[in-house]
């Protein structure tokens, strides 16, 4: 489990929207990304990066533009810049966090008046009652975890009235989850564009068309290393197919029928020459075996294109002369893996107007298919002259294909993974059933249960020999036959299907038999990502053939389910929920409407696991709420040292391991938590630490801890000036029943002022039912978790 520290207050963001009455903050971790490229790339976002967001947005200022007071935006400005020229005023702006504040009639539909200001000063001093401030804050910080950040987005509104507020109330509760998904669009497309950024630090294209209107990328795999794919690029014919040639022949036909010359055919670096006599394509960079740019300046949507001449990148750059368009494509080769090549083509246009701009983009929607398909087509001529990695990877030698030279049959499949093989080893190593699972379809190939979504340092490592058990019963499995860290892991297994037995992977074949071998191998990228080969091979006896045809599709299908769940999780991606929460969810919610409908039973709810004279004893933590408006006592008897229990107790909470009950409902209202696997002891509650319940929501101080027995939780909030007071305690206890068993214990007690208010939100009614249910599978949570034993492995000797 990713544990995160929970998203801190800006202080120069409080200090501006302190007495906002209207907040939102949308925080999103990210990882793989270095932290001082993430505001640079907001800069650069369009609302071409966010194409849902812009639909949105499209509907939502559809009247204003249908009465004029608004016009269409254009998506292809950076969208900061739209802001500006919104009225955005930029407040702060440092490497860490940028603050904006605008002000308008936010609440109306077709009209928000936004005002421009020219200072902060004038920004400060406007008070217009009918209208409200808007303050937003971009910024990154640490979330504790190695190589991780969050990136967050906020946002405060300031009515400037009592009816301004009013207003904006009704306006809030419906724009409200539009503007949550938009701002998670935003976030999105700024790590998008900063891994973007960071993959091509040294963009030769950044120097010619930094913002451009149009940015189009293309990309393939080739198995050929970079020099020689560089050499072909360079001086060889990239247009040479029927294809180019006839959308070539279709560009340059009204000039034929004007009897003009015909025009270039073909797509050949060294032909590319710009002169004041010829002007036109030219490369105005040339970075071998790297990077060549080529690039022209004209009126491309004129049919005798008008092209000016430059001389050199600098004088492109630096061209601004209106009416003119930039068109500029690059060829990049980066080494791929051991042996192979990354050619990426990227197109960028740019226009010098708003007037071209508009010309521009009607000729490109027209021409637009024809651009794509000449670049693939010549990604495709590629493929046909060297091959490309997918297609050779049955044909790569692997570790482990010589353990097993007369294979039958074999599988390959891979994936890249976004991460580098340090970080993909640990989740290969951990494999198993009753270990971590095989990350696959778990009702067929772990018991149902469900794969870790967690690294487990306690489980016991591997070593060539063990057995990695491959079902819940029983002792058969996969052979450990290399382990060469983090290169390659090969697992494989001989097996008997008469006796139904495994024997060690070098014995003797018996009459009837499945040898395999299972290999995983780690081939790092580009020192940012990695390519993961997994390759099964088989030899059968003649009479289980027929059976081994039937297994093929089945690994295929399994195969593909292990490979994007082990990415996900190397790449910190996966989801906090799964169909098992949800599903498990739901079940709770009607355990709830069943308590909510039976009040008459809640008398037995409250004692449930414990017997009514221990519920009556008297607790640690009860004279904190000496007379209760109500309250429960719930227990359960673990098979597991009380010891061994108390760990999991102690570092619960939603900013630390869960609360190990239904994950999703918690999730559901706020909590953002994920139910720990494993214990983690610098998690550990102490002493006059908060249990929170839900990220910067309500929490509870631990008032009294011993350690392994018990631990008091109290909160008491109002009671000033005859106003609604609530006081609660919270205590989870330890009793040890024997050496190897325990009881559990878990006591809430509220008291509550008369007020109905309080009354009802925190009496009986609505949340006896529900803390019956979620107090009792969280209790069933943990004693899940404490009762897992930590597996053995069997062991064959060496291989």
């Amino acid at each position: 489990m990713i544990t995160r520290a929970p998203v801190s207050d800006s202080p120069l963001f409080e200090a501006l929207a302190h007495d906002a009455q209207f907040r939102d903050r949308i925080a999103l971790p990210v990882r793989g990304v270095d932290r001082g490229a993430l505001l640079p790339a907001l800069q650069r976002v369009s609302l071409a990066d966010m194409k849902l967001a812009w639909a949105i947005g499209g509907l939502r200022y559809l009247p204003a533009r249908l009465l004029g007071r608004k016009g269409p935006d254009d998506a292809t400005r950076p969208f900061i810049d739209v802001l500006r020229g919104s009225g955005t005023l930029i407040l702060a702006d440092t490497p860490h966090e940028l603050i904006t504040a605008s002000a308008g009639v936010l609440h109306h539909i077709v009209d928000q008046r936004p005002v421009t200001f020219d200072s902060r000063a004038a920004f400060e001093a406007f008070d217009d009652p009918d209208y409200e401030k808007l303050f937003i804050s971009v910024r990154v910080e640490p979330t504790g975890e190695p190589g991780e950040h969050w990136l967050v987005l906020e946002h405060a509104t300031r009515a400037l009235s009592g009816e301004a507020e009013r207003k904006f109330a009704r306006y809030w509760r419906v724009i409200q989850p539009m503007g949550a998904l938009v701002s998670k669009m935003l976030l999105r497309a700024v790590c998008a564009r900063a891994a973007a950024i960071e993959a091509h630090p040294d963009d030769a294209l950044d120097r010619l068309i930094p913002t451009p209107r149009v940015a189009e990328i293309d990309h393939i795999d080739l198995a050929a290393p970079p020099e020689r794919v560089w050499a072909h690029l360079r001086h060889e014919n990239l247009g040479d197919t029927r294809m180019v040639k006839m959308l070539f022949a279709l560009r340059a036909l009204p000039g034929r029928l004007r009897g003009d010359k015909p025009g270039v055919s073909s797509i050949r670096i060294d032909d590319l020459v710009s002169s004041p006599q010829s002007p036109g394509f030219s490369v105005l960079i040339d970075d071998p075996p790297r990077e060549i740019v080529v690039g022209a300046i004209g009126k491309v949507w004129q049919a005798r294109i008008p092209f000016v001449h430059v001389d050199g990148a600098g004088a492109y750059a630096r061209f601004d002369e209106p009416d003119f368009a930039k068109v500029a494509w690059a060829l990049r080769v980066r080494p791929r893996g051991e042996s192979g090549s990354r050619v990426e083509v990227e197109v960028r246009i740019d226009a010098t107007d708003d007037g071209a701009w508009r010309k521009l983009r009607r000729y490109y929607g027209v021409i637009a298919i024809g651009s794509r398909l000449i670049r693939r087509d010549a990604l495709a001529g590629l493929a046909e002259t060297f091959g490309t990695l997918d297609a050779k990877e049955e044909e790569r030698q692997l570790p482990g294909d010589k353990l097993l030279e007369d294979a039958s049959t074999q599988a390959t499949h891979h994936i890249d993974i976004a991460a580098p093989p340090e970080a993909i080893w640990p989740w290969l190593t951990q494999m198993g059933c009753g270990r971590a699972g095989f990350y696959s379809i778990d009702v067929l190939d772990n018991g149902t249960e469900r794969s870790a979504r967690e690294l487990h340092p306690e489980l016991p490592p591997l070593s060539v020999g063990d057995v990695i058990p491959a079902t819940p019963n029983g002792p058969d499995g996969f052979e450990v036959l290399r382990i060469d860290a983090p290169r390659c892991l090969v697992l494989g297994g001989l097996y008997d299907p008469e006796s139904k037995m495994q024997l060690p992977f070098l014995a003797e074949r018996p009459s009837r038999y499945w040898h395999v071998t299972w290999a995983f191998v780690l081939e790092p990228l580009d020192g940012r990502s990695t390519r993961l080969h997994v390759r099964a091979r088989v030899a059968l006896s003649a009479s289980e053939r027929v059976r081994g045809l039937f297994a093929r599709p089945i690994h295929a299908i399994m195969q593909h389910a292990q490979l994007r769940n082990l990415a996900a999780r190397a790449e910190g991606r996966m989801p906090r929920d799964d169909w098992r929460d949800i599903a498990a969810g739901i079940g709770g919610v009607a355990r709830m409407v069943g308590a909510l409908l039976t009040p008459f039973d809640r008398d037995r709810r409250t004692i449930w696991g414990v017997d009514p004279e221990l519920a009556a004893r008297t607790h640690p933590g009860d004279e904190l709420v000496a007379n209760p408006r109500w309250g429960y006592t719930h227990g359960i008897e673990i098979e597991a040292p009380a010891h061994e229990v108390w760990p999991w107790v102690a570092q619960i909470g939603a900013d630390r391991g869960g609360f190990y009950s239904y994950q999703w409902l918690e999730n559901a209202v706020g909590c953002e938590l994920q139910n720990a696997e494993r214990v983690r002891p610098e998690q550990a509650l102490q002493l006059g630490d908060e249990l929170s319940l839900a990220p910067g929501g309500p929490s509870l101080r631990i008032v009294e801890l011993v350690e392994g027995r018990h631990l008091v939780a109290h909160a008491s909030s109002g009671g000033h000036n005859g106003k609604p007071w609530v006081e609660s305690s919270w205590v989870l206890q330890v009793l040890p029943l024997t050496p190897r068993r325990c009881l559990l214990i878990s006591r809430y007690r509220v008291a509550t002022s008369h007020h109905l208010r309080s009354r009802i939100t925190y009496g009986p009614t609505l949340l006896e039912p529900i803390s019956y249910v979620m107090d009792r599978e969280m209790l069933s949570g943990i004693k899940q978790r404490a009762e897992r034993a930590v597996p053995t492995l069997r062991h064959f000797g060496s291989a």
